[in-house]
């Protein structure tokens, strides 16, 4: 487990190695400093749209999937979509004035503060 620094609101990185998983890609679980919510992404946040692109492209399975995602709602995590995450957020954000990068929900609970 990743725990992150102070000007982050991503609190810590949880990776299920390759070798552990089905398709033999990494799986990487976000944990926000806010409330407590995760994220669930194959490889890399970013790398696929999200869980469902991912299955489609061959690199997680929904076993592993379902695996990970009860580990979390058990222990009270809720499980945001990675391509929820992207959609533009229209609260303050002071680290992204650049209006060619507006602010997604990944910055305000993931990203940096």
């Amino acid at each position: 487990m990743e725990r992150h620094g102070r000007n982050t609101v991503e609190y810590a990185r949880v990776v299920v190695p390759g070798g552990a998983t089905v398709c033999g890609e990494r799986i990487v679980v976000s944990v926000s400093n806010f409330g407590s919510l995760a994220m669930v992404a194959a490889e890399n946040p970013g790398a696929y749209l999200d869980t469902d692109d991912a299955r489609g492209e061959g690199v997680l399975d929904v076993g592993d999937l379902a695996t990970v995602e009860r580990a979390l709602i058990v222990t009270g995590y809720v499980v945001v979509s990675e391509e929820l995450l992207h959609t533009l957020y229209d609260g303050p954000a002071p680290l992204r004035k650049d209006e060619r990068w507006p602010p997604t929900w990944w910055d305000r609970y993931f990203g940096h503060a």
